[in-house]
């Protein structure tokens, strides 16, 4: 039986369109197998630079010294010779504690360090790599000031950063206390030393840094307050699901503590707080 014109053409809209949904179903085959977390490393590979948000105001995590322009810090560091050891440059992108997360979450950085603690609520937005540093908390206060624990701070105003885990932290230990949030942790410690706020909560290395470097100005404070307050984890955050990145930032961390260049940056920055370095967690090979 004869085909005619008006049949060819049907059979052939049909192979057609089988042809295309055999290419479309190849190509999200092919989309499917790209490994989501490989995105941003192959990013930082393929533009030899990698975007990190970092602290201006956190001493000695991140900050810019008096009269200076570049910022420095024990984050800064590690960050740094990550980069180098990955054979990238390092663009640093300044954040803060209220907005380091949305910075990492809507990709204006690669990675955070920025003296983020790892909490349970936080590890539901982004994925950490393991802990580099661990602190307590404690408080700075006027040398003269009678307070010396945080059941004193009844009535008085408590310094605090917008965002941070330690402005959480004070309102569950002391709702009593008058929470004066500011918008970086250089406001915080000024606010102190200019009498505006009775007590500044942070990390016990962040306020010796920060007494010190009140000495400097001629300004006399002190840290006090119970040991083992609020144990804070700090860690490298990566996007969520960013794999490869939170591996190349753990493996290259463990290189660090491995070959002694951790435990020099460690030192720089914490040997007047703590006589131990750290023990960064390091697994097998």
């Amino acid at each position: 039986m004869p085909i005619n014109k008006r049949d060819l053409l049907s059979v052939a809209g049909v192979c057609g369109l089988a042809m295309f949904v055999s290419a479309c179903s190849s190509s999200e085959q092919q989309k499917s197998d790209v490994d989501p977390s490989a995105v941003t490393w192959q990013n930082i590979e393929s533009n030899g630079k990698v975007v990190v948000g970092v602290k201006y105001d956190t001493i000695p995590y991140g900050f810019v010294p008096q009269g200076q322009d570049t910022p420095v810090g024990f984050d800064i560091d590690l960050a740094t010779e990550i980069a180098k050891r990955w054979g990238v440059e390092i663009e640093l992108q300044p954040v803060t504690s209220a907005n380091r997360i949305a910075n990492l979450t809507t990709s204006k950085v690669d990675f955070i360090a920025a003296s983020i603690v790892h909490t349970r609520e936080r590890d539901e937005k982004i994925d950490y790599s393991v802990t580099y540093i661990a602190e307590s908390m404690k408080l700075m206060v006027p040398m003269d000031s009678a307070i010396n624990t945080i059941a004193d701070l009844g009535g008085k105003t408590v310094a605090l950063a917008q965002g941070s885990i330690q402005s959480q932290m004070m309102k569950q230990m002391n709702p009593q206390a008058r929470v004066l949030e500011m918008k970086d942790w250089a406001d915080v410690y000024l606010a102190v030393q200019q009498g505006r706020a009775d007590a500044a909560f942070d990390t016990a290395g962040s306020l010796g840094s920060a007494v010190a470097a009140a000495k400097e100005a001629g300004v006399s404070l002190k840290v006090v307050g119970e040991d083992g307050i609020g144990n804070s984890p700090f860690a490298f955050g990566v996007r969520q699901g960013d794999a490869l990145v939170r591996d190349h930032l753990n493996f290259t961390l463990m290189e660090m503590v491995e070959d002694g260049t951790y435990e020099t940056i460690f030192r720089k920055w914490w040997s007047d707080l703590y006589a131990k370095t750290y023990q960064v967690e390091v697994w097998p090979k």
